[in-house]
């Protein structure tokens, strides 16, 4: 079974080479060498260069130390092979080590980055792979992206947070190996960067800092690179910013994520892994991805109240009444929490924060109809409020109403210092050719009705979810109003991207937008980082 033709090769060679799934389970099942070495490549490197993904996890089934299996040439691990995001998946699910390296000391960053494989870069940025990672050399992920000129992949690594002012051992960064070149598709983006926030010294607030998420779906990449400039400008992470945290669908997620100790970075890897595993197929999605996915990630039972600071707010929409009803998922009691008042609901009342599940409370705030099922009475918190600054800030004001009455401001002032609102992007506006519905006397008026009705649809859809515009211009007098800060980010874009865009290029180009955002309104940035602090 092990015989070499005229080539070296075995049959299980060539059936890897050939992506014979099939033919290597039986040569596996049968015995077959699975250290054969064929030039310097082993089986399992034989079928990764072949784009033979089920071979190499039938391979690594059988034998499980092949997932750190050296290549005899390179040094390469299996993960240094890959050509896809599937096969990248499926190592790291088999326990592939991320910061392997090969004889060069470069990780398989360094590899997919030369061989300007974005989809794979992307993948392990989303996995948590080292970013600024040296090979002997001392070169980056992003020292090699400017050599090989792929501008995609520069931006990919740079809102993942690379280090653009990292030297090599030849003392060149890599905005000196772009302009070596003079490759001018992307001099300018890469000299964009050349800024260096410096922290602030936290100082004691008096009032509390609010901080309010939008939804978006999977536009909640643009929140990750908002709040990761936050971070940078102040010196302090979001929690020590902030006595109060919500958001909405995604936004409500990221909320929940970050108040119980996921970092930026892991929300931006989360948002990443969630568009690969859940928008599989037509809509509505299957919800099981998505579910499992939430329990991975805050756990099956924690509880809302198992963190109560900073203070969370989730919205969703209680649907099973008419009118319905906007209802906030939070880590502390209310009045209607308590039990004579739950007893005379007329509907069955949601459970306490004490014991309603975290995942269920993210599942809820993010169960956008037409994207996802119901998630039993609830609705995606957007239907109601997309941007919640305002629902959020009345809610605080109950809050000490009810709390600490004795707290209570008086007229002109307020126990609400300042306010950042954080949006998902502000897409370009479309011309609308006729929104007008009446009663058709010909063909063409009738095309015309039918043009107007999905006009206004759209219409209605896009003001009952609308995140910009006038809700953003009376959160901002509410606060004038009551003597706090009000500031607002939202980015930019040049195309309207889809709530479960999937495509990474796309992506990518989303969050590059949003950190020329952040550059061009540094100041305001550091304006906001100076009152917080």
């Amino acid at each position: 079974i092990n015989s070499r033709n005229k080539d070296d090769q075995t049959a299980l060679d060539v059936a890897c080479r050939f992506t014979q799934d099939e033919g290597v389970r039986v040569l596996l099942e049968a015995g077959a060498d699975v250290n054969h070495v064929n030039g310097y490549a082993l089986p399992i490197h034989t079928a990764l260069k072949a784009n033979g993904t089920r071979c190499a996890s039938l391979l690594i089934d059988f034998h499980p130390e092949l997932i750190s299996a050296r290549d005899l040439k390179y040094g390469g691990s299996p993960l240094h092979w890959v050509k896809t995001k599937e096969a990248v998946e499926i190592l790291l699910e088999k326990g592939a080590d991320m910061e392997s390296r090969n004889n060069a000391g470069e990780t398989a960053l360094h590899v997919m980055a030369r061989r300007r494989r974005v989809a794979c870069i992307v993948a392990l940025l989303a996995h948590g792979v080292a970013v600024d990672a040296a090979c002997s050399e001392g070169c980056t992920a992003l020292h090699v992206a400017a050599e090989v000129d792929d501008p995609d992949i520069v931006r990919a690594l740079i809102v993942f947070g690379a280090n653009i002012n990292v030297t090599n051992h030849s003392h060149h960064t890599p905005r000196h190996i772009a302009t070596a070149g003079r490759r001018q598709r992307w001099v300018e983006v890469v000299e964009a960067l050349g800024f260096s926030a410096s922290s602030i010294y936290k100082q004691k607030h008096k009032k509390d800092a609010i901080l309010t998420l939008d939804g978006g779906g999977i536009r909640g990449l643009v929140l990750t690179q908002l709040l990761s400039a936050i971070e940078e400008v102040s010196g302090q992470s979001i929690n020590s910013l902030f006595d109060w945290i919500s958001g909405t669908s995604i936004g409500g997620i990221i909320a929940l994520a970050l108040v119980h100790g996921k970092s930026v970075s892991f929300c931006q890897g989360f948002l990443f892994r969630m568009k690969d595993k859940v928008f599989k197929g037509p809509r509505p999605y299957d919800t099981e991805p998505l579910e499992k996915l939430l329990q991975e990630t805050f756990g099956e039972n924690t509880k809302m109240t198992a963190v109560t600071h900073p203070k969370t707010l989730v919205t969703a929409v209680l649907a099973d009444r008419r009118p319905a009803t906007l209802y906030f998922f939070r880590n502390y009691n209310m009045p209607e929490d308590l039990e004579p008042i739950r007893k005379n609901n007329p509907f069955p009342p949601p459970p306490v924060p004490a014991v309603q599940q975290v995942w269920r409370a993210a599942r809820g705030s993010g169960a956008a109809p037409t994207f996802f099922r119901a998630m039993g009475r609830f609705l995606d918190g957007g239907l109601i409020a997309n941007n919640p600054t305002l629902d959020v800030l009345s809610e605080v004001h109950k809050y000490y109403c009810v709390h600490e009455p004795h707290n209570k401001k008086g007229p002109g002032n307020s126990n609400i210092g300042l306010v950042v609102s954080l949006g998902t992007g502000v897409p370009p506006p479309e011309h609308v050719p006729t929104f007008d519905v009446f009663k058709p006397e010909t063909m063409w008026d009738a095309t015309n009705v039918l043009l107007g009705a999905r006009a206004l649809g759209l219409l209605m859809v896009d003001q009952a979810t609308a995140t910009n515009g006038a809700v953003v211009d009376r959160a901002r007098a509410w606060c004038e109003m009551i003597g706090s800060q009000y500031f607002r980010f939202s980015s930019p874009m040049s195309a309207d991207v889809g709530l479960d865009e999937t495509d990474d290029r796309i992506l990518v180009k989303m969050l590059w937008e949003t950190r020329v955002y952040i550059l061009q309104n540094l100041k305001e940035f550091k304006k906001a980082s100076e009152a917080l602090t």
